[in-house]
């Protein structure tokens, strides 16, 4: 949408045909919760939305938590929550690029993990200090910066950090006088500035190895709901704002001016979140959710919850058409038929891998088109198989008036076929 201008039919026709896609996938699982729908199941449409909720609900959190926020509701309950985000980051084992800076002491590990967390008594800092004592040096870095994005930052790629924020001051957004180019110069574009691509993907390579870990924190819903939050200020069912005000001096993008400096913070903070830290938050929570395949954790993504439909419903029209095609004989059909059908492949196996294309290789655009067409295509889809019995009903009745009349070429008609 970004690259029509605003006003043109071009860009109202998009903007209408997107609202009625949301529209569509909507009432599609929402009337799959009733008995009229060909995939009536009462649980569909809170499981969808539930689900979507919980994602939304565990990403605020992770993100707060991340951020370094000080509400109590955005630290770890106890030391043991504590314990288990310290085994998680130890025994990980996602090929990452680790920062190997073995300076950091027992003490100022066991300082940094204390303050992300509620309910530590002194026995439980003497007990985590003796740990923290028996790992090695590598060790203590990994724990140090986990989830340390401010320091991470600050102090690994402060010149990389430089660059991107010099480049975005200096092409800041004039919001009077919005065009394509000055969306794309500011950062804002669908691609980052080719002057500071590069920065950017490395930048938020060294974030991720080093502060994002498949750690999940507990009780999304009451955290939510309770924390003040930092950076996350808008959230639905199924979609999530971030804000980077607190950012602005660990991205280096004060501009003298809170409005422009949070304008160029956010320029960068939404290629590091939204493109690289969330995507990750994502992929472990669809881990953690029990989805298995690696094809679809990257195809998971994240601002709607239609992801969940499509992997329920949205492929079992297109598996029910290649099965038919696959697996009516190759006899002669009626044109119509044959229109739906296609010609039916001569090899099971043909079959095989158009299901497993049809299942495993689709993209978003495939699954909004699949599902929105579902009701018109299952209508289509009865009334051809119905034609189908039919035409084969009548050849069947004709044959077999002919067979109790002339056995003999009942049999040739029979030996030929076979």
């Amino acid at each position: 949408m970004l690259a029509l201008e605003k006003g043109t039919s071009e860009y109202d026709n998009k903007n209408t045909g997107q609202g009625n896609v949301k529209v569509a996938m909507n009432a599609e699982y929402g009337g799959s919760g009733t008995t009229a729908s060909p995939f009536f199941n009462l649980y569909i449409p809170p499981a969808t939305t539930g689900t979507a909720k919980n994602l939304t609900t565990t990403l605020i959190c992770c993100l707060e938590f991340l951020s370094g926020n000080e509400h109590k509701y955005a630290k770890l309950n106890n030391v043991n929550e504590l314990m288990d985000m310290i085994n998680i980051v130890l025994n990980d084992t996602k090929e990452r690029d680790h920062i190997k800076d073995y300076s950091y002491t027992p003490e100022e590990v066991c300082k940094y993990l204390v303050s992300r967390c509620n309910n530590i008594s002194m026995d439980d800092y003497k007990q985590l200090l003796r740990y923290l004592n028996a790992l090695s040096p590598e060790e203590l870095c990994k724990l140090m910066l986990c989830n340390n994005i401010h320091l991470v930052i600050k102090k690994y790629v402060p010149n990389e950090m430089s660059r991107v924020s010099d480049y975005l001051i200096n092409h800041q957004l004039d919001l009077e006088n919005m065009t394509v180019e000055s969306i794309q110069a500011a950062g804002y574009g669908v691609k980052a500035p080719a002057e500071i691509n590069e920065d950017i993907l490395y930048i938020s390579k060294v974030v991720c190895d080093n502060c994002i870990y498949p750690f999940l924190i507990n009780d999304a819903e009451v955290r939510s709901n309770y924390m003040d939050r930092l950076i996350v200020c808008v959230t639905d069912t199924d979609s999530l704002m971030v804000h980077f005000p607190h950012f602005i001096d660990t991205f280096n993008c004060d501009t003298g001016n809170f409005k422009d400096s949070c304008l160029v913070a956010s320029a960068f903070g939404m290629r590091l979140f939204i493109e690289h830290i969330i995507p990750d938050f994502v992929e472990y929570w669809a881990i953690n959710a029990g989805i298995e395949s690696e094809k679809y954790r990257k195809r998971f993504i994240f601002k709607n919850e239609f992801a969940f439909l499509a992997m329920a419903l949205g492929r079992i029209l297109a598996i029910t058409l290649y099965v038919v095609a696959a697996f009516i004989p190759a006899l002669p059909v009626p044109e119509s038929v044959a229109g739906v059908v296609g010609k039916a492949p001569t090899v099971c196996g043909n079959a095989l891998n158009a299901m497993r294309g049809a299942v495993i290789e689709f993209s978003p655009q495939a699954i909004f088109t699949t599902v929105a067409a579902i009701p018109t295509d299952i209508n289509k889809l009865l009334q051809k198989v119905g034609e189908f019995f039919q035409y084969y009903g009548r050849r069947a009745k004709v044959f077999l008036l002919k067979s109790i009349r002339h056995p003999k070429w009942a049999f040739k008609e029979i030996k030929i076929f076979l």
